[in-house]
Order: C-alpha cells, then sequence, then structure tokens
C-alpha cells in the first residue's frame, strides 16, 4: 500500500511530502480557526456564506501557517470545468481578500512565478497537484466529477508540456477527497464520464443493487493522468475521505451543502 503523502501538522496543516525540493504544497482541515457551525472552524472560502471577516481571519491564520501571505495568494472562480490558465506574478493577490477579483471561470491554475503561491477550495471534490523536478513550473487543479469527465488533469499535463515540461517529468498528488464508498452516483454521471473516457485498465466505480453507482473520484483521476502520460510512480494519492473524517474536513455531501471549505495549495520554492 502506498504511504500517505499527506502529513498532518499539529497547526491543523496537511503538508505534501513532495519528491522535489522545487516547490511546496498541501491542504488545510477544519481545525485551529475562529468560525461558528456549519463552519466550524477554518473555513477559508468566501462563497459559503460565512461572515467575510471571520473568512478573511481565517485566511489570515492560515497564511501564517503556510508562510506565504495573502499579497502571494491567487484564487479562481471555480466553475466546474476543465479551463487552466497561466498566472504569473501580475496576478498575485486575487481573489485573496474578495472574491470579485478572482481569476475568472477556472479549475486549473500554472505559473513559473515564485511570487504567486495557488490556491483552491474544495468540500469533497479531488485537488490535485502539480509539480516538477528542476523545472519551475507547478499547478493546481480542481476536479469535481465534471471536471473529472472533462479531463482537467490532462489538460494540465498539456500545460506543463507548452512549458517544455514532457509528462514523464512530471510529479502529481491527488489529495483528500470524498471516498468511493461515501459518493454515490446515478447513470448521467457515470454515462458522462465513460462517454469520454476508456476505463478499460480499471473501473473507478462499482454497481450497487439499487443500480446506482459507488465512483471513486480519486481513483479515476489516477487512471487518466496515467493515460496523459504521468508516470504511475510519480502519482501519489492521499487516502484521507473528506466525507469520513468529519474531525479534519468539511463535506458538502454529508452536510447537504451547508458547511465551509478546505484549501489546496502550492508555490514554486
Amino acid at each position: 500500500m502506498q504511504p500517505e503523502p499527506f502529513h498532518l501538522l499539529t497547526n491543523g496543516i496537511l503538508e505534501l511530502q513532495m519528491n522535489s525540493k522545487a516547490a511546496a504544497a498541501g491542504f488545510t482541515t477544519r481545525v485551529n480557526g475562529t468560525g461558528k457551525p456549519p463552519y466550524e472552524s477554518r473555513n477559508t472560502a468566501f462563497h459559503v456564506g460565512e461572515d467575510r471577516n471571520v473568512t478573511i481571519n481565517n485566511r489570515l491564520i492560515t497564511a501564517e501557517h503556510i508562510g506565504r501571505p495573502l499579497s502571494a495568494w491567487t484564487a479562481e472562480e471555480q466553475v466546474h470545468g476543465s479551463r487552466i490558465v497561466e498566472v504569473g506574478r501580475s496576478d498575485a493577490g486575487k481573489g485573496s481578500e474578495q472574491r470579485e477579483t478572482s481569476v475568472a471561470e477556472a479549475d486549473g491554475m500554472i505559473t513559473q512565478s515564485k511570487e504567486v503561491t495557488l490556491v483552491s477550495f474544495y468540500a469533497d471534490c479531488v485537488p490535485l497537484f502539480f509539480y516538477a523536478e528542476n523545472s519551475e513550473v507547478a499547478g493546481l487543479a480542481h476536479a469535481g466529477w465534471k471536471g473529472t469527465a472533462a479531463d482537467i488533469g490532462a489538460e494540465m499535463i498539456r500545460a506543463f508540456a507548452d512549458k517544455g515540461v514532457p509528462p514523464e517529468q512530471i510529479y502529481a498528488a491527488i489529495g483528500p477527497a470524498i471516498s468511493g464508498a461515501n459518493y454515490e452516483v446515478d447513470e448521467t454521471v457515470l454515462s458522462a464520464l465513460k462517454a469520454q473516457h476508456d476505463f478499460s485498465s480499471g473501473k473507478p466505480w462499482v454497481q450497487k443493487a439499487n443500480g446506482r453507482y459507488e465512483l471513486d473520484l480519486k481513483t479515476a483521476n489516477r487512471l487518466l493522468l496515467e493515460q496523459a502520460g504521468v508516470l504511475p510512480e510519480r502519482i501519489a494519492v492521499s487516502g484521507y475521505c473528506t466525507y469520513a473524517k468529519e474531525e479534519l474536513f468539511f463535506s458538502h455531501r454529508r452536510e447537504n451543502g451547508k458547511t465551509g471549505r478546505m484549501m489546496s495549495y502550492i508555490y514554486i520554492i
């Protein structure tokens, strides 16, 4: 069994154990914040309905914990798609203190700037982290079932290739997300996934007696990254389930939509 790639620090940050010293990355948990239920306690997203001042305070706490100021954060307005945007020094700070300044309509960002910390937000969807050995390129993507069906991971691999980094040089990490055992979907969702991809090497779903399916989005993204050319040994997959670990994570499905968000981040060192 693959070792857990995320190490839980005492400050509540899950730090990604990297295979390169070129970048640093991680994922927040819900602990060590200042929010009240249903956002208890470290919600980091503006759009969920929490008092903005509390969210800002949680972001300031997180900035201190990860050692990257808000002025370096770059956030996107996530739309469950597959668009990847390149961001640079001039984008630092976008979306960090006001949602309205976020990078528009994207679910993935790539950068070559050390001035930027890429951030995005989750409550069951899959965080994808990308970096390369001896290359100053880093990427972050948000993959729900729609983004997975649209193969946002492969879009990021193509964006890296445009920067001169071939798939076999890329490291990818799949972060904490809802597990297949807790993510039941209907035929509509599964058909969207099967229509676009060949899963003959392995099916990331199990059919249930009621005709619905348990869909493992982390496994689906791993298989798609392998199809895009990333070497299997360079793909790290977290075993953390956001639905099951209520003490650590918000979960959109568990809380019927009324909950906070965790944050993924990556930056070039």
